[in-house]
């Protein structure tokens, strides 16, 4: 009967932690392209020389180039907002599952620690 009910404890960690890792994942790649598109959309000509005025002259010549680097930039950003996002939802249902503690019974105590026969 035990092996049974480690048997079943084990297939639902695993489905848990599978279901959880791709939530998680799922929400990483949509949060990614939200935040891409929201950095993306304030990113003008006119935003460009605000951060340095001889930006724009440096990266005119290269066109895209300078568009490569800028894409990368943003989405490294977004990234990392993403991940942030992650985390935060992370916290959300941890702190949604912790008065489940709550409701846990205490193990029932045994005689001590068992005794090592010694040859």
């Amino acid at each position: 009967m035990r092996t049974t009910a480690a048997a079943l404890l084990n297939l639902s960690r695993n489905i848990g932690g599978s279901v959880g890792i791709s939530i998680v994942s799922a929400q990483l790649v949509r949060m990614t392209q939200v935040a891409h598109a929201d950095i993306a959309s304030s990113i003008t000509e006119q935003t460009i020389p605000t951060v340095d005025p001889t930006l724009l002259q440096t990266i005119a010549p290269q066109g895209s180039t300078a568009l490569a680097v800028i894409n990368a930039e943003v989405t490294r950003q977004a990234l990392f907002i993403a991940y942030l996002d992650d985390f935060k939802l992370m916290m959300l249902v941890t702190f949604a599952v912790l008065p489940l503690l709550l409701l846990m019974r205490r193990g029932q105590q045994t005689g001590g620690p068992p005794q090592v026969a010694m040859d």
